[in-house]
């Protein structure tokens, strides 16, 4: 079975194969991701080589798990803005679906307990009202008229 993270050596921590360089693993361990995988992982800054695609250097611990923390806030970043978009279109999705009921409940009364009208054809029934009011507006504004003698 293929490994999807690879496990970061003396710590509960693992990144994203997809996020490793293959081609810099052969250069800098000799080894596939899956095989330095399969033998325990990596430490921190050996990930972070393979992350930034250069030659492997010793690093304090402290040091490269900041420097990972500064790489992936970017992408955090894109994370938090699209769940705020994601956030707004769900209450713009409420608000219509609001309004969506509201019209069909005006169009065809109290549906009753526990029970909602579809929205299907609002567009129709909207249609058909307004032309309704028309023509009963048309028959008062004639009747209002005076008669010829």
């Amino acid at each position: 079975m293929t490994a999807r993270w690879m496990p970061i050596q003396h710590t509960s921590l693992a990144v994203r194969i997809g996020d490793l360089n293959e081609q810099q693993a052969q250069t800098n361990h000799g080894q596939t991701l899956q095989r330095l995988a399969e033998r325990g992982g990596l430490s921190l800054c050996e990930a972070l080589a393979l992350i930034e695609k250069r030659r492997w250097r010793r690093m304090e611990f402290g040091d490269a798990l900041n420097q990972l923390i500064d790489r992936l806030s970017g992408p955090l970043d894109e994370v938090a803005a699209l769940r705020a978009e994601v956030e707004e279109c769900d209450q713009l999705r409420e608000r219509m679906a609001d309004i969506l009921t509201r019209t069909a409940n005006a169009l065809r009364g109290d549906p009753g307990p526990d029970t909602a009208w579809s929205w299907h054809d609002l567009p129709e029934l909207a249609a058909a009202a307004v032309a309704a009011g028309r023509t009963r507006l048309h028959s008062v504004t004639q009747d209002d008229k005076p008669k010829p003698p």
